[in-house]
């Protein structure tokens, strides 16, 4: 069975010469803008240890979700200028160590 993903649709879209570059820059914007609303809520469930205790998977959902969304703009940044340096600082952002 092919799992299909949400982000394959959007690639074929994308990816017609046709398709507006103002569209292209929305999806970005909102795919990464999303993540980072996901990111928002998780130092707030952290910071309490009992909140921690009661939230721990809801955290991990929302880091999980955050890390999709990073990634979906990655793919979206393939189809809008300057689009390497983006995902480069989106990726940054994702697998940060520090």
């Amino acid at each position: 069975m092919i799992r299909l993903t949400t982000i394959d649709p959007v690639r074929r879209f994308l990816s017609l010469k046709f398709y507006p570059m103002d569209e292209r820059q929305w999806l970005l914007g909102t795919s990464y803008n999303t993540g980072i609303e996901c990111l928002q809520f998780v130092p707030f469930l952290v910071v309490n240890s009992e909140i921690f205790l009661k939230f721990t998977f809801h955290s991990a959902s929302l880091l999980d979700e955050a890390r999709r969304w990073f990634e979906s703009s990655t793919v979206i940044c393939k189809f809008v200028p300057d689009g390497k340096n983006r995902a480069e600082k989106v990726r940054v952002l994702v697998y940060y160590d520090g």
